[in-house]
């Protein structure tokens, strides 16, 4: 029996049959190892992205309540809930990381404190102290458990007024203008591919002709007044039409929480009609095509559209809002905005099309803000440009013999405010 055992154990350590199999285990775990640092690293990227959204979304909301802090805080912490639920993130913010203050301009330094406050910077996290590490999956297995992210945002509170903001073409395309044209008030234009003029304009101090590429792509012809260093190579951050898409859908779920102006009531309807009574304060939610017909005054508005908007000719509005992803046409005569919004400090009519915007002619812009996805056709014979900021990823098309200017001061957007990048921005 003795002899059987001692002869089994001799075979036992002689045989090298499994040595293979243990070495694989071996190279299975590293190979672990090395994949997993790709995975995990890649999960803790996604979470800092998530965070800087969350810290983004809460800094913008929060500055919007200011000076009240105690709303603004209360704001904020809705925006935490929405944005990184407790159950699911732990939590990723206190109040000692929501900070007021004021935005230094100059030396582009968030100063703690500083009153009358009119920014917030705020610090969410995901580590260690707060209890909600993001968790490693296989880099585990070599004792590395978890990762620390956090993310900071700050945004600072109106008269964020830029450059053009007294009014501008802004096309991802080319801008194309006719001749005998006058621009004031530091009225711009920039076409990503080019800006072409006819002759005899006449460009006042401030107003500005850019592009990506001056020198190759501004195409003018003769007898034009251009102040020195007017023309320049410069990109425009095209924000409206990118938005069109998200106020259509808000809209078209019944919310009224973006628009400017008081809303009453809301009406679903599968059509709008030149015979459709449109009452104000009202938002309208069209399933298809939107015609408000000719002759008739439209004020405070708002209408939502599954397919194209039509305003005949004759027509006078003011304090509306036209969304759709398909066309928005004009007609002809049509009084569009109000003559007094540079006092309003305000844009009067918004317009947001996913394909072109087309007016007829001697059309007549006071305070008028449009996004096109498509391209903007302003017509000929215009009676006034005023206060008119249109960006297109399209080409933008206009006619001659007309002036071209709006408020020095600029104007402001009331239309999905939270989401415009002037009322209240981002600046870290």
């Amino acid at each position: 029996m003795g002899s059987s055992i001692k002869v089994q154990f001799r075979k036992f350590v002689d045989d090298t049959d499994g040595v293979a199999t243990i070495l694989s285990v071996y190279w299975v775990i590293l190979f672990l190892i090395i994949g997993g640092l790709a995975v995990d690293y890649t999960n803790a990227e996604r979470a800092e992205a998530h965070l800087q959204a969350t810290a983004d979304a809460i800094a913008l909301a929060a500055v919007q309540d200011l000076p009240d802090t105690t709303v603004a805080l209360e704001t904020a912490e809705k925006f935490v809930r929405h944005n990184a639920p407790t159950a699911r993130y732990g939590d990723v913010l206190r109040n000692s990381e929501i900070v007021f203050g004021q935005w230094d301009r100059d030396t582009r330094k968030f100063i703690a404190g500083a009153e009358p406050y009119s920014a917030v910077n705020t610090t969410v996290h995901r580590d260690t102290d707060f209890g909600n590490a993001v968790p490693t999956y296989f880099l585990r297995f070599a004792g590395f458990m978890k990762w620390d992210v956090a993310a900071t945002a700050i945004a600072v509170q109106g008269k964020i007024i830029p450059p053009c903001n007294a009014g501008g073409f802004f096309s991802e395309g080319e801008v194309f203008s006719g001749s005998n044209n006058s621009y004031i008030d530091g009225f711009c234009l920039h076409g990503d591919d080019g800006v072409k003029i006819g002759s005899t304009n006449d460009f006042g101090d401030g107003t500005k002709i850019t592009m990506l590429d001056a020198d190759n792509t501004f195409v003018e012809s003769s007898d034009n007044i251009i102040p020195e260093g007017a023309v320049s190579s410069a990109s425009h951050d095209f924000t409206l039409p990118h938005l069109v898409a998200e106020m259509r859908a808000s809209m078209a779920s019944g919310s009224s929480a973006g628009l400017p102006f008081e809303i009453s009531n809301v009406v679903y309807l599968s059509e709008i009609t030149s015979s459709t009574n449109l009452v104000a304060g009202t938002l309208y939610v069209v399933d298809e095509v939107a015609d408000l017909g000719s002759n008739v005054d439209i004020s405070e508005i708002a209408i939502v559209a599954g397919k194209e908007i039509k305003i005949g000719s004759n027509v006078r509005m003011s304090e509306t809002v036209l969304v759709t992803n398909s066309k928005v046409l004009f007609g002809s005569t049509n009084d569009i905005g109000t003559a007094n919004f540079c006092e309003s400090g305000h844009y009067s009519v918004y317009v947001m099309s996913g394909d072109n915007i087309e007016y007829g002619s001697q059309s007549l812009f006071q305070g008028v803000r449009m996004g096109a996805v498509g391209e903007v056709k302003l017509g000929s014979e215009l009676r006034a440009v005023q206060g008119v900021y249109a960006e297109s990823l399209g080409n933008i098309d206009y006619g001659s013999a007309d002036t071209y200017g709006g408020c020095p001061q600029g104007l402001r957007n009331q239309l999905f405010e939270k989401f415009d990048r002037f009322a209240y921005a981002l600046v870290y």
